[in-house]
This record gives structure tokens, sequence and C-alpha cells, in this order.
């Protein structure tokens, strides 16, 4: 979550954590869900608001 502040697509966010696209796709996904919101802009405005994307990645 704290790298889609970043605008960061699935297939990078996968490429810098090592992981498969389609992985990063469930886990945003999930996220979404878990957290009720809309889309991947809302998923990265309440990543800002919980100070999740100074993770330094």
């Amino acid at each position: 979550m704290s790298l889609l502040p970043r605008g960061m697509s699935n297939s990078r966010i996968a490429t810098t954590l090592g992981i498969a696209p389609g992985t990063v796709k469930t886990h945003v996904e999930r996220i979404l869900n878990k957290l009720q919101l809309e889309d991947r802009s809302h998923a990265a405005a309440r990543a800002v608001e919980l100070n999740l994307g100074n993770s330094g990645l």
C-alpha cells in the first residue's frame, strides 16, 4: 500500500518488491475491499493519510 501514492503500476510495484504482477493485483484488490475503497487513487490517498508513503523503498 505504501507504493500506491507513488503512482506505480502493478508491474512496477512487482519489480520493486520482487513478486509477480498478479500477486500485486490480488493484494491491491484485497486492500480496496478490506478498506472499502473505490479505486487505487483512494487507496493512495488513504496511504498518505496513514503516512505509509515514506517507507524508503
